[in-house]
């Protein structure tokens, strides 16, 4: 690793914050070459306690604290150009700086709790005024006085890594690389103006330091990670090692590396086989420790590790900034081609809301707020994720392009909805509509507008407006010819299609269009399943359910015998039991409805998909117990089931799915000769079936259960009740 930056960083009249982090990786290095070289030369231990000894008692000398003041001085080369460079808090901080002999002798922690106070005092107070080089460039000096010494041994090594690190000094090592070159890079003279440019000193900082703990990129990894949390996903350290997906401004799927995801040298440097060979070394050095957890095994940063700013009274923005890049960077965009994109997302959630917390408090730069913006976006996925995850996403949105825009207005109406708000939704799609449009329209921006409209479209089917949502089929057409990002939208628009035509009885129409989408389907599609139980509920509606059964048997056994009891494997049971009931399975029936019953129970927030899929397992458990003639528990269970459609906002009070329930439990209440029950149940069946619309969301629930129970009501009690007398 070249040294230039601390003297890039000490040559500028005022130290920036990020300036003043890399002078930290800087001291934390030359701390560690110093300690090493020390513990190498058993053999001159004297020599080594007076060297150091002589350097404690230059810098001690050199310092003096203004009368009544906290000012500490550092004398320059040039007397004439002495200025105060340091502001202490505390004055007895030199004072309790223990001998040489004391550091030597009393074992690595000690000697590195001395380079840490100085690193805290450069972290806490040198930005504030011109950093001298004084005594802290007479430490690096000396490396470089060492490395002279030892001609015929190179320092350290930058092609070979170090297999013992700072806190190993104390075994023996006889055979320890180093490299002179590293330390005779450092130089305080004769700057040219493009050597004490930031990207200069960032270059040459991580040029040489591949692979070595203590500096970068070890060290700026390690700072990056305890500013992200103490105990890491393991899932955290193998996603940087590969490059990550991305949509392109024109649809096309793209893979990013560190650097064009900004984070900054010398991360920013290293391939995918580079961050590999880093984290394993990292942890054959100690730095970080697999342990294990409830949701699996997780790195443990040891506090030895922490951040260069954790010990600042207030801890500065570039780690967060940095860490925050990283989370951004590695948290997963898209279930497409993010096969566990659920299972990575949910462990790197609670990392990266405290870290967007955090960082909020500052200006972020434009580029982090758009990656920023597209992360939560993507978080907003998950189950775990809260409903109000979007609204920091909202507040970093003005002023960025206009494809955010739209990817924060389709998920929070996507949220809204799952959430039975299904006005709320449609107002976010109409207020984005009427944003004014002035950027050019690509095919990532149109892909967007598709997944807006399929949106508007559920929801007017969930208001139960079927008609407009008819004539808005063809609201949204894909560009010829079509991105792979537009071709991402046929499979949520066939599905709303397909709903369409059902709630018109267009049930051919509905087939059509769902098996031409699940044949163009990939095999890992994230959307594979809904199509496909889409198509097996309509097979059952048109009275096929063999074809049905064919569709998902092979997906239900491979899912339970991989023990993915996912939504996915609860949409394959519950379209499953249309299936067994149509087939006279009653018993497989009554089996999957216990299995059923415990996965809903396990649901701690059940969006609108769930609620349906859980009304529909009651009421083909209702059913099932119907057709097997046990008619008291089907009472019960009829009961169950509208208790429970009450409970869901989801579900009109008195609508269509509670008027079924009700008349259902009549012609239960028949079959067991309780009429005055019955009658009072028909009454209000009648009056719900009267003032609403049949919806087509449960499959044969209306085209086939409702016609049997009304013509087994009217068949019963010649088409109506007789009233009861008193």
């Amino acid at each position: 690793m070249s040294l230039c930056a601390f003297s890039w960083i000490s040559s500028y009249d005022s130290v920036k914050d990020n300036d003043l982090s890399l002078l930290a990786v800087e001291l934390r290095f030359a701390r560690y070459l110093l300690l090493r070289e020390i513990e190498e030369r058993k053999e001159s231990q004297r020599k080594d306690e007076d060297t150091l000894q002589g350097i404690l008692k230059e810098i001690n000398q050199n310092k003096r604290l203004a009368d009544g003041g906290t000012d500490i001085w550092c004398d320059p080369i040039d007397q004439k150009t002495s200025k105060s460079c340091f502001q202490l808090s505390e004055k007895s901080f030199w004072e309790s700086v223990p001998t040489a002999a004391d550091y030597v002798k009393r074992g690595s922690d000690w000697r590195y709790q001395f380079y840490n106070d100085m690193l805290w005092l450069i972290d806490r107070h040198a930005g504030r005024k011109k950093l001298e080089r004084g005594g802290i460039a007479k430490l690096i000096q000396h490396i470089v006085r060492m490395s002279k010494e030892d001609g015929d041994r190179p320092m350290l090594d930058q092609q070979e890594s170090c297999q013992n690190d700072l806190w190993e000094m104390d075994k023996d090592t006889d055979d320890l690389p180093t490299n002179r070159n590293v330390a005779e890079g450092l130089t305080f003279l004769s700057h040219t103006a493009e050597d004490l440019s930031p990207q200069a000193a960032e270059q040459a900082l991580s040029a040489s330091s591949s692979g070595l703990y203590g500096s970068p990129p070890g060290h700026h990894l390690l700072c990056l990670l305890r500013a992200i949390g103490k105990c890491l996903p393991v899932a955290l350290l193998q996603r940087i090692q590969s490059p990550q997906h991305r949509w392109a401004e024109d649809g096309s799927q793209i893979q990013i590396t560190f650097r064009e995801a900004g984070l900054k040298a010398p991360l920013s440097y290293l391939t995918p086989a580079d961050v590999a060979a880093l984290v394993t070394e990292l942890r054959n050095q100690g730095s970080i420790s697999v342990a294990d957890g409830d949701a699996g095994n997780f790195y443990v940063c040891h506090p030895r590790c922490c951040s260069v700013n954790e010990s600042s009274a207030e801890p500065g923005k570039w780690p967060l900034f940095e860490a925050l890049k990283l989370l951004c960077y590695i948290f997963p965009r898209d279930p497409f081609w993010e096969p566990h994109f659920e299972s990575t997302g949910r462990l790197l959630l609670p990392l990266l809301v405290p870290v967007i917390t955090q960082c909020m408090h500052y200006d972020m730069p434009n580029d982090m707020k758009d990656a920023v913006i597209e992360t939560l976006s993507s978080a907003s996925r998950l189950k775990e994720a809260p409903y109000d995850i979007l609204q920091k996403a909202t507040q970093l949105l003005d002023g960025r392009p206009e494809y955010l825009h739209a990817i924060v207005a389709h998920r929070r109406s996507v949220l809204l909805r799952l959430q039975a708000d299904f006005t709320g939704s449609e107002q976010i799609i109409e207020k984005y509509n009427r944003r004014p449009m002035t950027a050019a329209v690509g095919n990532r921006l149109h892909a967007i507008w598709g997944h807006l409209y399929v949106s508007h479209l559920e929801n007017l089917l969930q208001s139960q407006q079927y008609q407009r949502a008819y004539e808005a089929i063809h609201g949204w057409e894909m560009s010829d010819p079509p991105s792979l990002m537009e071709l991402r939208v046929i499979p949520s628009k066939s599905i709303a299609l397909s709903k369409i035509y059902r709630c018109r009885g267009q049930l051919r129409e509905a087939k059509e269009v769902l098996q031409s989408c699940h044949e163009a389907l990939l095999a890992n599609d994230v959307a594979r399943y809904q199509v496909l139980c889409g198509l097996a509920d309509t097979h059952c509606d048109m009275g096929e359910p063999e074809l049905a059964n064919l569709l998902l048997q092979a997906e239900i056994r491979e899912l339970s015998k991989r023990g993915k009891l996912t939504r996915a494997f609860r949409r394959l049971l519950v379209s499953s039991l249309d299936i067994k009931i149509l087939q006279g399975r009653y018993e497989d029936a009554i089996s999957t409805v216990n299995q059923l019953r415990p996965l809903f129970r396990g649901v701690s927030r059940k969006d609108v998909t769930d609620q349906l899929l859980h009304v529909r397992t009651l009421i083909a458990s209702a059913r099932t117990l119907h057709f097997q003639s046990r008619f008291a528990e089907a009472i019960d269970q009829w009961e169950e089931a509208a208790t429970v459609v009450q409970g869901y906002p989801s579900f009109d009070q008195d609508g269509f799915t509670l008027a079924i329930c009700r008349l259902s439990k009549c012609l239960a209440y028949i079959y067991v000769g309780t009429d005055d029950a019955a009658w009072d149940v028909l009454l209000k069946a009648k009056t719900a079936l009267d003032s609403t619309t049949p919806d087509y969301w449960m499959p044969t629930v209306t085209t086939m259960w409702l016609p049997f129970i009304q013509s087994e009501v009217q068949r019963l009690k010649d088409c109506s009740l007789s009233k009861p007398t008193a």
